[in-house]
């Protein structure tokens, strides 16, 4: 078996080195038979052609036969009632008691022919084959009624539905006229065209794809089988050039309908005024000659396929073993990749049901509250608790939602000067409480630090996320230090520092732990979200991502230094507060201006909560308080003349937004005082982009305090607070 394996190896080797004869060996066996398939195919696909075209004018022939012969036999009964009829007048007609026997006998004997009338000179159906077919509509509107009176000896109509059996015909008429010439009313025939239908159906071979018609020679449709697309003017003028174009003949092109390859057939009868035609799809015609060019193709396939077997099986005996080792590398990337997506999952999950369970603990508070509230509202200390308690339960929600705007570097940060030691010493009362009589937490501050320029609450609730986690890594105790320095940074990346930071001065907060530390793997991965070796159900693996998020929309960055057992240090980097660099101060409230119960606002707000909530404490502050719905029933309101000294408007609404809102309103009403209203966060740049200089507005981000919208609108107004 060894020595076979062997053989096989070296055959494989041989091949290789003799690659060029090889090559064209394989080359041929594959070229020769599909070339020979080729040739085959243009042969017998022309001979299909042609004989679909032989096909195509024997029917076509046979079809016009039919069709005249149809037609000359129906204006052999019309002449022939005619000259009965000759000489007698109008009155005579209406009132002949053997007329309607006569014409009944007339077309007896021709099954396409659905009825026969007599139509006076006025329009009126003198006589008919049928006493229902006789009523008192007159046809001087009708196609074949003008024609006969302008002199046409013979008519074809266009194809109609029957007012009284409902089934789809179309009129052959003669012309009457007395001795002297003049026009005497005609006498018209209703020709079935599914006599037609039946007949040609059954005497030509039936396919897919195969169309037959019987048009008049303005492209007018009269009968038609097989024809599914639309007719109407459009596709009757297409039709009418065509057949000027080539009345007769047989050849492949494209259907002046709808532009479809079909072979087609066409005979036209000038003196009866119809054409027929006949045509096959192409691609139908072409559909048995494609499934045997597909059968040469598949055994011309086979064969090069067993020629050149060998060689790959050759060939692929020595690649076998490194598509096994591909495999298994991707095997293993799989298994991680899908380790740690399900690792991202379970931590999603975590993060899901913890803030479930804060936001669920804010809701029981505000539904409690409000409950208890309804029952008692004549008790008003216990009301004004319970409000107090529905009012800290809602801050408690805000706070989550900045929460989770950090971690993106979402939230809109409102940066302060805050002096370093002082704010440390808060943070540190906070701590010794809640972290626990194990814990140890020292301070270490060097004099003269510089101000901090910061988010004062979410600095303070990034350290404390920090210091969560060092006492989670001392579960025996063990003790914390917050540290704080200044360090001048001359260049990106340079030393033991963050990568990517400007340089400038910077103040570096470090927190350290004497706790277990981090090996390599755990430290390259602490800073992904959710990511945490926590117990199920203890932690987010968000401590750590939302520091650092903070830390870089603040402009600095979080450095982690760590080793096993020798505890951690995070290091936040934050910009010092240079002289000047401060925050631009709110505009300064005006001089005192109208009062609150000669002020009238106009509340816009899409929810209904909202805007109920917002006007009933407004009307309590003593404001006047219009309220609409949209942006498009406020201006309704403006437009009408409601006087408005305030706009509040939500930003986030259907159909209209705040900014387009105010926008508009200063269109109507120049310089109103807006208010705009937001709950995404991180957005003023972009809010107070959307403002102009005529067009300017003052934001608030939802939640916000009632008595914060009250001041504002008390400083747009120049009132003074109570």
């Amino acid at each position: 078996m060894a020595e076979a394996g062997g053989a096989g190896r070296r055959l494989a080797a041989s091949l290789g080195r003799s690659g060029g004869w090889l090559g064209l060996a394989i080359a041929a066996a594959v070229i020769i038979p599909f070339a020979i398939v080729a040739v085959a195919a243009m042969t017998t696909r022309e001979a299909a052609l042609n004989r679909a075209q032989e096909m195509a004018g024997r029917s076509v022939t046979a079809l016009g036969e039919h069709a005249r012969k149809v037609l000359e036999t129906h204006r052999l009964v019309l002449a022939q009632v005619e000259d009965r009829l000759r000489g007698a007048t109008d009155q005579e007609i209406r009132s002949a008691p053997w007329l309607r026997d006569y014409l009944a006998r007339s077309i007896a004997q021709e099954p396409q022919m659905g009825a026969i009338w007599v139509i006076g000179p006025d329009g009126l159906i003198a006589a008919a084959n049928r006493p229902e077919l006789v009523d008192r509509r007159t046809r001087i509107d009708r196609d074949y009624f003008q024609a006969a009176r302008q002199g046409a000896e013979w008519f074809v109509s266009a194809a109609y539905t029957g007012r009284v059996d409902g089934i789809l015909a179309f009129n052959l008429g003669r012309r009457r006229a007395g001795a002297d010439g003049r026009f005497d009313g005609l006498v018209l025939a209703a020709i079935y065209p599914a006599s037609f239908m039946e007949h040609w159906t059954s005497m030509m071979p039936q396919g897919e794809g195969q169309r037959i018609g019987l048009y008049r020679t303005d492209g007018t449709p009269l009968a038609q089988a097989g024809v599914s697309t639309a007719n109407g003017p459009e596709v009757a003028g297409r039709l009418a050039a065509a057949f000027r174009e080539r009345p007769e003949g047989t050849w492949t092109g494209p259907s002046p309908v709808d532009g479809v390859m079909r072979i087609q057939a066409r005979q036209s009868f000038p003196a009866l005024g119809i054409v027929v035609e006949y045509a096959s799809d192409q691609a139908a015609v072409l559909a048995g000659w494609t499934r045997a060019v597909q059968l040469w193709s598949l055994v011309a396939l086979l064969g090069a396929i067993l020629l050149v077997g060998t060689v790959l099986m050759l060939r692929r005996a020595g690649q076998q073993e490194l598509a096994a080792e591909r495999a298994r590398l991707q095997g293993e990337a799989e298994a991680h990749a899908n380790d740690a997506q399900s690792r991202r999952m379970q931590a999603l999950g975590q993060l899901a049901g913890g803030i479930a369970l804060d936001f669920n603990n804010v809701l029981q508070a505000v539904e409690g509250a409000t409950t208890l509230i309804d029952r008692q509202p004549a008790n008003e200390a216990s009301v004004r608790r319970l409000a107090t308690l529905a009012n800290d339960a809602a801050k408690r929600g805000a706070a989550i939602t900045n929460r989770l705007l950090a971690l993106g570097q979402r939230s809109d940060l409102r940066a302060e000067r805050l002096d370093v030691t002082t704010m440390l010493g808060e943070v540190r009362e906070t701590l010794t409480h809640s972290l626990g009589s194990g814990i140890t937490v020292r301070i270490e501050v060097r004099p003269d630090l510089p101000p901090l320029l910061a988010d004062r609450e979410q600095l303070e609730t990034a350290l404390i996320n920090l210091a969560t986690n060092a006492r989670d890594a001392m579960p025996k105790g063990g003790s914390l230090t917050l540290a704080a320095e200044t360090e001048m940074v001359s260049m990106e990346g340079a030393g033991n520092r963050p990568a990517g930071m400007r340089p400038g001065r910077y103040l570096r907060l470090a927190v350290t732990d004497t706790g277990t530390g981090m090996d390599a793997a755990t430290l390259a991965r602490a800073g992904e979200p959710f990511f945490t070796t926590k117990p199920l159900g203890i932690g987010t693996g968000l401590g750590l991502p939302m520091a650092r998020g903070f830390a870089e929309q603040s402009g600095g960055a979080l450095q982690i230094d760590t080793k096993p057992g020798e505890g951690t240090t995070v290091t936040l980097w934050l910009p010092v507060a240079e002289a000047g660099a401060m925050p631009r101060p709110e505009a300064t409230m005006p001089a005192p201006g109208k009062a609150r119960s000669s002020s009238r606002l106009l509340v816009v707000d899409d929810e209904d909560l909202v805007r109920e909530v917002l006007a009933e404490y407004l009307e309590q502050e003593g404001f006047s308080v219009l309220v609409a719905a949209s942006g498009n029933e406020a201006l309704s309101l403006l437009a009408a003349g409601e006087a408005v000294d305030v706009l509040m408007t939500d930003f986030a609404m259907p159909g209209m937004d705040g900014i387009t809102l105010i926008r508009a309103a200063h269109d109507i009403r120049p310089g109103l005082p807006a208010v705009l209203l937001t709950g995404y966060s991180g957005d003023d740049a972009a809010l107070r982009a959307g403002g102009t200089e005529e067009s300017s507005f003052s934001l608030l981000h939802k939640p916000i305090r009632i008595k914060g919208i009250v001041e504002r609108i008390e400083a747009l107004l120049g009132t003074e607070t109570d």
